[in-house]
């Protein structure tokens, strides 16, 4: 049994089975024995935590500090891997661009963390800028070209989140729902080129009446904050994605591995805590690969009728996205989110 678990002193875990304890130290050997890398993926808030108490020790502020010691106490007794890197590009990426000495300075604190003793963090024991040099950065630097893979996916996500909005914006009343849900599939379809699973399901989610869900859409907050939300909403939804498949995590680190994903966002945690993965579809390379999930269908706006056509035709257009090649757009998805921005409000 794990020694990190959701409470209020932890964060959330989860893996491509959905909700999930971390694993143990006993585990963890386990996995290792096996020759299987468990590796701990960190969300841009979890990653900016670490670095506000490296960086500031007892004086730090803002940042959930218990859960920071925790997690320190938790890897060092495990010895697991913890990477950073797709919270730490989040952080460091501004109008596409990457800024690589804020990343290299970001890493260092990550870095510090991992190799620090527990002992001596765990009492804040410690000058980050007295005790820390720059040590090899390999690692980071193998990673650092990511984000021109991933690119595509975050396009793609904010962009549908965009579309997901501008439909709440008519209204998410019970007789909306199945109208919503219509357009929302066929714009997926017709416009962005393919059906996104994670995003449908929040889609779902949202118009079927589940009104927790609201907030990774910032319906109802203040409107200057609507594209730094969306944005970090479309952020936490690719970490998740790219995070908890271990088979393409196996393919991009050239070695089997176990992939878990960490993170302080309750909602996020929620809508993928029962999105647990059931196959994988290869049809040719990494760039093909069709993910096969199951998701619990329970909303309050739409009966079982309605869910059991809709999720016939979700598999009638996976396996129809299997046969055909995608080949992603980034100039339309730019003027699609353009349009959306403006039909949300969002200047």
């Amino acid at each position: 049994m794990s020694a990190l678990k959701p409470y209020k002193s932890h964060y959330y875990s989860f893996n491509q089975q959905g909700e999930c304890d971390l694993p143990s130290a006993r585990e963890v050997k386990a996995l290792v024995n096996d020759q299987i890398n468990p590796i701990i993926f960190l969300d841009s808030n979890v990653c900016l935590n670490v670095i506000k108490v490296v960086d500031f020790g007892k004086n730090a502020e803002n940042c959930n500090k218990e859960k920071v010691l925790h997690l320190k106490k938790y890897i060092s007794k495990t010895g697991i891997e913890v990477n950073p890197i797709l919270g730490i590009i989040e952080l460091c990426l501004k109008n596409g661009e990457l800024d690589y000495q804020k990343m290299t300075d970001f890493m260092s604190r990550i870095s510090f963390f991992n190799k620090i003793p527990d002992k001596y963090f765990n009492r804040q024991n410690f000058d980050f800028h007295k005790n820390f040099f720059v040590a090899e950065n390999d690692h980071f630097s193998a990673n650092s070209n990511i984000w021109l893979q991933i690119e595509p996916m975050i396009l793609n996500t904010y962009c549908s989140l965009l579309k997901i909005r501008q439909l709440s914006l008519n209204g998410l009343a019970m007789n909306n729902a199945r109208k919503n849900i219509e357009i929302f599939a066929q714009w997926m379809i017709e416009s962005l080129g393919l059906w996104v699973g994670i995003e449908f399901n929040l889609a779902l989610k949202i118009f079927g009446g589940l009104t927790n869900f609201r907030k990774m859409i910032w319906l109802d907050g203040k409107a200057r904050q609507t594209r730094k939300k969306l944005w970090g909403s479309a952020w936490d939804i690719m970490h998740a994605r790219v995070c908890t498949n271990n088979y393409t995590m196996s393919l991009y680190f050239e070695e089997k591995t176990e992939a878990f994903f960490l993170t302080n966002d309750r909602s996020l945690f929620t809508l993928l805590s029962d999105f647990n993965l059931m196959g994988i579809v290869n049809s040719g390379g990494q760039k093909s690969i069709t993910s096969i999930y199951n998701v619990n269908f329970d909303y309050p706006h739409l009966d079982d009728e309605f869910l059991d056509d809709h999720l016939k035709r979700l598999f009638d257009e996976m396996y129809k996205s299997i046969k055909r090649e995608y080949r992603f757009d980034r100039d339309f998805v730019i003027q699609e989110i353009k349009k959306l921005e403006e039909l949300n409000g969002i200047k």
